[in-house]
Formats: C-alpha cells, sequence, structure tokens
C-alpha cells in the first residue's frame, strides 16, 4: 500500500494490525526544494521549519521503533527503510531496497527519470522517460 502517514498514533496503530508490514519512509534531504514543490502543488505544509521538523520527527519515529524492535522482538528484519530522494539516481539503494521488500532476485539495472525539467500539476506531460545509470531498455530484472 502506498499511502504518506506521519502520525505517530496512525504508524502506531499499523504496526499492532500489521505486525509484520514494512514501511518506506521516503523523504527529501533537501528541505528547501521540498518546500518550493509543496508551494507549486498547493499541499499543507508550506514552511521550511514545518517540514523540517516533520520529516526529522518521522525519521526519529523509524529509527526508535528499529532500535526498540531489535532490542524486544523476535523479529530480524527491519520494519523501515529509509529512501532519500537524492538517493534515487542510485542503483544500489534500489537493489538494497529490493532485498528489503523480500525481493532478493530483483535487480535494478537503470532508473527512468520523467521530469529533468520539472514537473506540471496540469495536463501536461513531463516528458519522455530518460535512463539514468545505463541504456538498459528494461530497468528492473526479476528471477
Amino acid at each position: 500500500m502506498l499511502q504518506r502517514y506521519h502520525s505517530p498514533l496512525i504508524l502506531d496503530f499499523i504496526i499492532k494490525v500489521f505486525p509484520c508490514a514494512k514501511f518506506i519512509i521516503n523523504y527529501r534531504e533537501d528541505i528547501d526544494q521540498q518546500v518550493t514543490s509543496s508551494i507549486k502543488n498547493k499541499m499543507i505544509i508550506k514552511n521550511k521549519e514545518s517540514l523540517t521538523e516533520l520529516t526529522k520527527s518521522l525519521i526519529n519515529y523509524a529509527q526508535s521503533k528499529m532500535t526498540l524492535s531489535k532490542q524486544y522482538s523476535h523479529q530480524q528484519s527491519p520494519q523501515f527503510y529509509f529512501a532519500p530522494l537524492e538517493s534515487f539516481t542510485n542503483l544500489t539503494m534500489w537493489n538494497q531496497m529490493f532485498h528489503f521488500l523480500d525481493r532478493p532476485k530483483c535487480l535494478a539495472t537503470g532508473v527512468l527519470r520523467v521530469n529533468d525539467d520539472g514537473y506540471s500539476t496540469g495536463s501536461g506531460t513531463a516528458g519522455a522517460a530518460q535512463p539514468v545509470g545505463g541504456t538498459q531498455q528494461k530497468v528492473v530484472l526479476c528471477s
């Protein structure tokens, strides 16, 4: 399920109901750029301080849960994977994420980018997909 949750109460509830759930924490290290993006897309959080606090609290929450899980649980695999947007062109990050998601036979061979010139929320297209890190037609191989 792809969803944006950041409330500790909601996340605690999801973990209680789905104890084997895995979460991918996607965030931007460049908070200024994220604020600009949020304003362009009419999102709720429009100031750097609020966004910085929200991002830090989500990361701290996930890290504390992982620490507690290792200390008090029989579950060996971490529940959280950190995927900063700035790492999206790094094939190693994708391959580690496949392993985290129990898909170790999947291999990222390239990354497609469709918003090199920015993006639009209007009816226009973001442009043709351009491969990064290779010219392979298949970007993910799974066996």
